[in-house]
C-alpha cells in the first residue's frame, strides 16, 4: 500500500486554511444591533453642533480649524479662511457614519484596520457641545470609503464616503489657493525691482507692450511677457502665514517688489441713467512685495497691497521674480 504524502500535506494545508478563515470570521464578524441602532448615526448633528476640528495624520503633522462667528478658519494663521464649504462637506461625511455599516468589533482588529489610537491614517478631534469626540480614519474600503473608529469604542464601521485623503493636514486642502489676481487686460504699467535693478513695463499702440527705453534695435520677447502676466494673475500661496510681518520673512528689504497701474471704473453704473458713453475710468496701485528667503529655505513670504495677510509661495510661483533682468525679456 502506497501512501501520497504530497496529497496528505495539501489536504492540511487546505484544513489550516478553512479553520484560519473560520477564526477571522469569529473575529471580526459583526454583531448586528436592532434595525433601530443599525440606521443610527455614529455622530449625530455633528455638523450643526461641530466649533473645532484637529486632523493628525501618521507622520506627526496637525491642522485644526475653527469656526468664528458662523464661519471656518485656521486659527492658527490669524483666522485665515478655510474655504467655503469644505469643513462643511467634512462634517456631513462624517455624520454620514451609520452603526449599520458595522465591519467589526474587536480591539484586536484595530491595527489590522488602521483605526488604533497608535496606528492610524487620520485622526479627527471634534469639539462640539463642550466635548471631544475622537474618530479614526484608517485604511480604505474601495476608491471613497474607509474603516473608521470612534475613540473609546471598540468597534468599527465602513464610511461610505470618506477617506484619509478628504481629512487633509495640509492647509493648501482647506483654503482657496489664490493670493492675487488681477484683470490683465487692466493693467497699464508693471514695475519690477530686484537687485538686477528696475524694469518697466508700458502698454503702447494698439495694447502692445513695451519697455520703457527700448532702444530701436532691442525687441521685447512677447513671449517672455506672457510668462511675466500669467505668473502675475494668478499668483497662488501654498499656506498662509499671518497678519503679522516677522523679521524671518525678509520683507524689510525685499528680494522684489512688483508694482501695478490697473485700469478700474470709477463707480458702478446707473441703470437708470444708461448710456453708450464709455465708463469714466481711473488708474489705481496694486503691489507685491517678495522676501528674502533664508538659503536653507525653498519657499519664500510675500504680502499683497490687497490684503491683510503674509503668506507663503512657492519657489517656482516667485522665485524668477527675483532674478529676472532687463535682457531677459529682449529678443536675441
Amino acid at each position: 500500500m502506497t501512501f501520497d504524502l504530497k496529497g496528505r500535506r495539501f489536504q492540511i494545508l487546505i484544513g489550516v486554511v478553512v479553520v484560519q478563515a473560520l477564526l477571522i470570521a469569529v473575529v471580526y464578524w459583526p454583531r448586528g444591533g436592532t434595525s433601530e441602532e443599525a440606521g443610527e448615526p455614529l455622530l449625530p448633528d455633528i455638523r450643526e453642533k461641530a466649533e473645532r476640528i484637529t486632523i493628525e495624520d501618521s507622520e506627526g503633522n496637525a491642522l485644526t480649524l475653527a469656526k468664528e462667528n458662523g464661519e471656518w478658519v485656521l486659527p492658527d494663521a490669524d483666522n485665515f479662511p478655510v474655504e467655503s464649504g469644505k469643513a462643511g462637506e467634512f462634517l456631513d461625511k462624517v455624520g454620514g457614519i451609520v452603526k449599520k455599516q458595522l465591519i467589526a468589533r474587536t480591539k484586536k482588529s484595530h491595527k489590522q484596520l488602521k483605526v488604533a489610537e497608535s496606528d492610524f491614517e487620520r485622526k479627527a478631534s471634534i469639539e462640539a457641545d463642550g466635548k471631544t469626540k475622537t474618530l479614526y480614519i484608517g485604511s480604505a474600503v474601495g476608491a471613497r470609503s474607509a474603516h473608521t473608529r470612534l475613540g473609546g469604542e471598540n468597534e468599527t464601521y465602513v464610511a461610505d464616503d470618506l477617506s484619509s485623503w478628504q481629512a487633509g493636514t495640509d492647509i493648501s486642502s482647506w483654503i482657496d489657493s489664490e493670493y492675487f489676481k488681477v484683470d490683465k487686460d487692466a493693467v497699464q504699467t508693471i514695475s519690477l525691482k530686484n537687485d538686477e535693478g528696475e524694469i518697466v513695463f508700458e502698454r503702447g499702440e494698439g495694447n502692445a507692450w513695451t519697455i520703457k527705453g527700448l532702444r530701436s534695435d532691442e525687441t521685447l520677447d512677447d513671449a517672455k511677457m506672457s510668462t511675466l502676466l500669467n505668473r502675475l494673475s494668478p499668483m497662488r500661496m501654498t499656506k498662509p502665514l499671518g497678519k503679522e510681518e516677522k523679521p524671518e520673512y525678509g520683507l524689510s528689504d525685499p528680494a522684489a517688489v512688483i508694482a501695478l497701474e490697473v485700469a478700474v471704473e470709477t463707480g458702478e453704473p446707473n441703470e437708470e441713467e444708461a448710456s453708450e458713453e464709455p465708463a469714466e475710468m481711473k488708474t489705481e496701485t496694486r503691489a507685491i512685495r517678495i522676501g528674502r528667503k533664508a538659503e536653507d529655505e525653498e519657499n519664500y513670504a510675500a504680502q499683497s497691497s490687497e490684503s491683510l495677510y503674509y503668506v507663503e509661495l512657492s519657489r517656482w510661483s516667485a522665485g524668477d521674480f527675483t532674478k529676472w533682468k532687463r535682457s531677459d525679456f529682449l529678443k536675441e
